[in-house]
């Protein structure tokens, strides 16, 4: 059964889940330790942090 939603509301959802995804949060990805994978991250200046020779 589908409910009709007038399309401002309609909208204003959108806008909102679409802003709950800030890019300021943090994002954690483990991957295996290189030389170059540093360099890059150190270029890029993203702070990054080798755990058991995972960055």
């Amino acid at each position: 059964m589908w409910v009709k939603v007038p399309v401002p509301v309609t909208l204003l959802i959108v806008l909102y889940l679409l802003t709950s995804c800030s890019s300021t949060e943090n994002y954690v990805y483990w991957t295996g330790k290189t030389d170059n994978q540093i360099q890059r991250l150190d270029q890029a200046k993203i702070n990054d942090e080798i755990r058991h020779g995972d960055i």
